[in-house]
């Protein structure tokens, strides 16, 4: 199967690619619909979505400025704004 992609995401998957290069184009897109169908099926409500979205930008943000990021943290923390039951 052929799928014609527009230039912009074609250049953002190889932008992906650069910053690893362990991946290829494939496991981009399959890493994309794998989130996708997690978020179908996890994220039941629209504020769900919104505050399990803050968290990892927030944790992205934090990771960014060279802030050390407690991942346990923030695991509990989407998996609250999930209703989804902690791991402890």
């Amino acid at each position: 199967m052929q799928i014609d992609l527009p230039a912009e995401l074609v250049e953002r998957v190889r932008d992906r690619i650069q910053g690893n290069p362990d991946l290829n184009e494939a496991d981009i897109v399959r890493h994309a619909l794998d989130t996708l169908d997690w978020l179908d099926n996890e994220c039941t409500t629209p504020e769900q979505l919104a505050l399990t979205l803050r968290d990892l930008d927030q944790s992205m943000a934090e990771i960014r400025s060279g802030a050390a990021l407690d991942l346990q943290t923030a695991k509990a923390r989407v998996q609250s704004n999930l209703g989804l039951p902690s791991d402890q």
